[in-house]
């Protein structure tokens, strides 16, 4: 998963299966613009958020243990 905002931006469903081939991957949307994006039931457990801009994203369901 190299680039991870372009994977995410395939939306949840395709990030989610690169997460289940990728178990051990850790996630890294720093300072991505996330506003306003559906992330809905999205595996974003043990990512890295730092400075992510998540305002008015739909989170409902969205995994975000371990989450920083």
């Amino acid at each position: 998963m190299t680039n991870h905002l372009e994977i995410l931006k395939n939306g949840v469903d395709y990030w989610n299966n690169a997460r289940k081939i990728n178990p051990s991957i850790t996630p890294r949307l720093s300072k991505a613009n996330l506003s306003g994006v559906n992330l809905s039931g999205a595996n974003l457990s043990g990512a890295i958020l730092g400075e992510a801009n998540l305002s008015d994203a739909s989170l409902f369901g969205a995994i975000l243990s371990r989450a920083n």
